[in-house]
């Protein structure tokens, strides 16, 4: 039990967002010489950091808990967009490309990746992604890519095949 992990539990118990993050992080992720990995104590923490205010961070680490499932968690897709936009619209720039991945994620399971007449999703999923290619994220840069390809192809409303002749 080191003294960094005593001081960081010790403000986390106070209520200090930052410490509760630090220790969810090192949950998380193990940190060599001072914690094993616990996803489940990653999870207390991290919502312990979102219970008294909304802090980006925290949102952006409980939203991807939800996404990938993790921490004792099912995958919650609903779950994982919310916190992710709450990240998101909060600034946090690494919560950008999982928002956009959360958005096109729940559109193909709930639509199978259909337009339907006054929801289009590629617009702001395509938002997102954007925006964090725009932060560097190659990642992103591919799906904006591979969106914009595969709208061209099909008719925006009724999804039929798009012709590339000239039929007038």
């Amino acid at each position: 039990y080191s003294k960094a992990q005593e001081c960081m539990t010790k403000a986390a118990n106070l209520g200090y967002t930052e410490a509760q993050l630090v220790l969810a992080g090192w949950h998380y992720f193990g940190e060599t010489g001072l914690l094993s990995v616990n996803r489940s104590k990653a999870l207390y923490y991290a919502t312990l950091g979102c219970s008294r205010e909304r802090n980006a961070d925290a949102d952006y680490f409980l939203g991807s808990l939800h996404f990938f499932g993790e921490g004792g968690l099912e995958n919650a897709l609903y779950l994982a967009k919310h916190y992710l936009e709450r990240s998101a619209k909060g600034g946090c720039e690494m919560a950008y490309y999982m928002y956009g991945l959360a958005l096109l994620k729940l559109w193909k399971s709930q639509y199978n990746g259909m337009n339907v007449p006054g929801h289009g999703a590629i617009p702001r999923i395509l938002y997102w992604f954007r925006k964090a290619a725009a932060n560097g994220s190659s990642d992103a840069a591919r799906m904006v890519e591979e969106l914009e390809k595969s709208a061209k192809q099909n008719c925006a409303y009724c999804r039929k095949v798009a012709s590339s002749t000239d039929e007038t």
